[in-house]
C-alpha cells in the first residue's frame, strides 16, 4: 500500500489499511440489524454471499495489458 501512495509506512498508510475494515465492520451491523428487523435473512444472506463472491472474482481478474507502440 505504500508503494501505492508513495509514502513510507506509517501513520497515514495504517489509516488508509483500516479504511475497508471499518466499513466492513460498520456494514455487518447495519446488515445485521436489517435482517432481524426484516426477518429475511436467507435473502440477505444470498445476496451478501453472492455479492462477495463477484468481488472476489474481480479482484484476482488479471488487469488487461497496454502495449504502446514505438512508431
Amino acid at each position: 500500500m505504500s508503494s501505492l501512495t508513495g509514502q513510507k509506512v506509517g501513520l497515514a498508510v495504517g489509516l488508509l489499511i483500516a479504511v475497508p475494515w471499518f466499513f466492513g465492520i460498520f456494514s455487518c451491523y447495519l446488515i445485521g440489524r436489517a435482517a432481524n428487523t426484516v426477518a429475511k435473512r436467507r435473502m440477505f444472506g444470498t445476496v451478501l454471499f453472492v455479492s462477495t463472491g463477484v468481488c472476489i472474482l474481480g479482484s484476482a481478474w488479471p488487469a488487461p495489458t497496454t502495449s504502446r507502440s514505438s512508431d
